[in-house]
């Protein structure tokens, strides 16, 4: 009996050296490529940047419409963006629910749901206008897209009350 102890737990001190060893070697094999995530990181960064520069350009090009009208100008802007949206495949556009984390398709109704139109007038020949996506009513709604890049996802969301504002010269 005394044998058959000895054997069972040189068995078994065996299969935990197999075990550590093989796990050692798959992780000596596989070793994270740092400068390739990290490269994959910067091109998502750069895709989301260029693609907030081109929705700002949409938005500050709306804005300039001659018209002080808020909701003229607000159906005008969330239009073009919607337009944009549409034509952009790179990107998926959607309003992201922050609260039940669901995904609803972008709308006209629904960026109408999300933003608002300041217009101000200090002088006669001066307009500033201010278009906010607010987010909605309860604050939950986000304007959200994801950026695919190699194997990396990730998912930007307007923050609350992000504006922009123009100044229009009459």
């Amino acid at each position: 009996m005394g044998r058959h102890t000895i054997t069972k737990k040189g068995f078994i001190s065996l299969f935990v050296l197999l075990f550590i060893l093989t796990f050692i070697f798959i992780t000596i094999q596989h070793k994270p490529n740092t400068i390739d995530d990290f490269i994959i990181i910067e091109q998502a960064e750069t895709k989301k940047e260029s693609n907030i520069l081109n929705i700002q350009e949409i938005i500050t090009n709306s804005l300039k419409i001659n018209t002080e009208n808020s909701s003229d100008l607000k159906k005008e802007v969330n239009t073009r963006l919607l337009e944009y949206f549409s034509k952009e495949d790179i990107y998926n556009y959607y309003i992201l629910n922050s609260i039940s984390n669901t995904k609803q398709e972008v709308s006209l109704s629904k960026l109408q749901d999300i933003s608002k139109i300041i217009t101000y007038k200090p002088s006669k020949h001066i307009t500033i206008k201010k278009y906010v996506i607010t987010n909605g009513i309860t604050k939950d709604m986000l304007l959200s897209f994801d950026i695919n890049t190699n194997n990396y996802l990730t998912i930007y969301s307007f923050p609350e009350n992000y504006s922009l504002m123009v100044v229009v010269y009459d």
